[in-house]
């Protein structure tokens, strides 16, 4: 997993910024009026994003996207397989809503071959990994996509995309790239640092602090049954063993890690807390926000020049 913000800028092309996104709203509504009143594009037919995307070309001259890529994999006795699909998922919604940008559908399969020990995970090679985050770039790339707000909710799927867009270089020339999400998680810096920090263990995979957060997406995305059901399942001390990040997955030995972590989760899914879980995904949802904004500030500048 990376620790700070990526972003890989693959030509000199800019967009409007976050000053400009009323704007750029009432502009859309109007000139798209015909159109849905979404940018999922799963919702949309092919020429709506087709119109869309030449809408924003030539009022820009760029086309802003988001695009979440999560996992199926085990996450402790009280946390559900589809944890960083879900994070994925959420995160790319609030900036597709709140940005008002395409959004393109999460994918939910990842790279989680050291948690294959665990019933219910599904896991993509390395090569077939590299090959998503390959197909998806071209794909966008293709379609006239110029910005990539890319959120991995699983960190196993960090290393094939920065590869990926390294290895196609030149075939994807004019796509720039950014990749925040998962540095958020490990931060220790500010209040979201200090709460991440602030359950007696290492923040690491399917500990206390994941749990809160995770917790709290449910609760928003109406899967509060879910989150009674498993917080029903008795967590006996026996059960918890602590880890840091990182910790068992080198060479990615599934049956190596379960004997390491016999329970799946690095942490005390106990000490989850719903309060601390939702102050921090405010505070990732901010910091999404502003991480997005930064990304396109360049852009003002080329087009008020222009």
């Amino acid at each position: 997993m990376m620790r700070g913000f990526w972003m890989m800028k693959m030509n000199r092309t800019t967009c409007p910024c976050a000053k400009l996104r009323k704007a750029r709203q009432t502009k859309r509504r109007r000139t798209l009026s015909n159109l849905r009143n979404t940018t999922v594009t799963g919702r949309m037919s092919w020429g709506e994003v087709e119109a869309v995307i030449r809408g924003d070309k030539q009022a820009y001259g760029s086309c802003f996207a988001v695009w979440g890529w999560g996992s199926q994999e085990q996450h402790g006795p009280r946390m559900p397989l589809d944890t960083d699909a879900l994070i994925a998922e959420h995160f790319a919604q609030l900036i597709a809503r709140e940005r008002h940008v395409l959004q393109f559908p999460t994918v939910p399969i990842g790279m989680s071959r050291h948690h294959e020990a665990f019933p219910g995970t599904v896991s993509l090679s390395q090569e077939a990994a590299y090959g998503v985050a390959a197909s998806v770039l071209r794909s966008l790339h293709r379609m006239g996509v110029t910005h990539l707000f890319a959120l991995m909710g699983h960190g196993g799927n960090v290393n094939p995309f920065h590869a990926a867009v390294q290895g196609l270089g030149k075939e994807i020339a004019g796509l720039t790239v950014c990749e925040p999400l998962d540095a958020l998680f490990y931060t220790t810096e500010g209040e979201l640092g200090e709460l991440l920090n602030s359950f007696g263990e290492t923040v690491s995979h399917a500990g206390a602090a994941e749990c809160s957060i995770i917790y709290a997406i449910m609760d928003d995305h109406e899967r509060r049954v879910d989150i009674a059901d498993l917080n029903a399942v008795k967590i006996t001390d026996d059960m918890v063993t602590l880890g840091g990040h990182g910790v068992g997955t080198q060479g990615g030995n599934p049956e190596a890690f379960r004997q390491m972590f016999p329970y799946g989760s690095k942490g005390d899914q106990r000490k989850s807390d719903t309060t601390r879980g939702r102050r921090m995904l405010h505070l990732m949802e901010q910091a999404l926000l502003a991480k997005f904004d930064e990304f396109v500030t360049p852009t003002l500048a080329t087009t008020r020049r222009q």
